[in-house]
């Protein structure tokens, strides 16, 4: 009789363990403006490569998702408020993991490049930007934490002035205008902007990051949703043929993440 009682428990709590009791759970998406990999469209949808991803993955697990579109400063007090449930692309640092709960599966690995406007052959290296002004994303890891540039030119004794901007649209516009020496951005985002503009890239290369699912640390729903993310994303990591190699092949034209 004990046996069966023992299996009489244990069924839902298997069942369970696969999703969240098959209840359709509705969860809020943050997303910001950083094409290829995430923007919101003219209709108001929001598109790139982490949502066709994500939006994969909750279909399989029944989610229920909507997204609530801000910049990026706001979309990580957002997530630090528990005003959504999940944030994607954001970069892994030992600063951010005190805020936030990540996934440990990386999607993919970016890094930061510096651009100049296509008539400016004298920013070759770190050390031309001593008296430039450099813009970058407000709280972006381009700009913060160990390997960001204003870490780096401290670092090298290099006198440069930040300027902080709301969005990656406005670094570039802060360069065009000539309000701005050189930007900072992470490479998928700046050699997507630079096409048919007078900007190039420089041979300035700094901090690879693993990009990441970031979860808020004050909500119970975390630790579960991270964990069926990284069950999904490691079997398509192990599939040549799976929708996460596809979209990396269409957003970005390779399948290296």
């Amino acid at each position: 009789m004990s046996k069966i009682i023992l299996a009489a428990f244990f069924i839902p709590l298997l069942f369970c363990s696969s999703s969240f009791a098959n209840d359709e759970i509705e969860l809020i998406i943050g997303s910001y403006d950083n094409p290829p990999k995430i923007e919101q469209s003219k209709n108001g949808k929001v598109i790139g490569f982490w949502p066709e991803l994500l939006g994969n993955i909750a279909a399989k697990e029944g989610w229920k998702i909507s997204y609530l579109h801000s910049t990026w400063q706001k979309a990580l007090t957002n997530l630090e408020n528990n005003k959504i449930d999940i944030m994607p692309d954001v970069a892994f640092t030992p600063e951010r993991a005190k805020l936030y709960e990540f996934n440990k599966e990386p999607v993919m690995v970016s890094w930061s490049r510096v651009y100049v406007r296509a008539d400016n052959n004298s920013i070759k290296s770190i050390e031309d930007l001593g008296g430039k002004r450099i813009a970058g994303l407000m709280g972006s890891v381009n700009l913060e934490g160990s390997d960001g540039i204003k870490r780096l030119v401290q670092s090298f004794n290099i006198n440069a002035t930040i300027v902080e901007m709301q969005s990656y649209n406005e670094v570039f516009e802060a360069l065009l205008d000539g309000f701005a020496d050189a930007v900072i951005t992470n490479r998928n985002f700046g050699d997507k902007y630079i096409l048919d503009t007078p900007i190039q890239k420089t041979a300035i290369v700094l901090q690879p990051v693993s990009l990441m699912f970031a979860f808020s640390k004050n909500s119970e729903k975390s630790e579960q949703l991270s964990r069926r993310i990284d069950f999904h994303l490691s079997k398509m990591k192990n599939n040549n043929d799976s929708i996460y190699y596809q979209l990396l092949t269409k957003y970005f034209e390779t399948e290296i993440a």
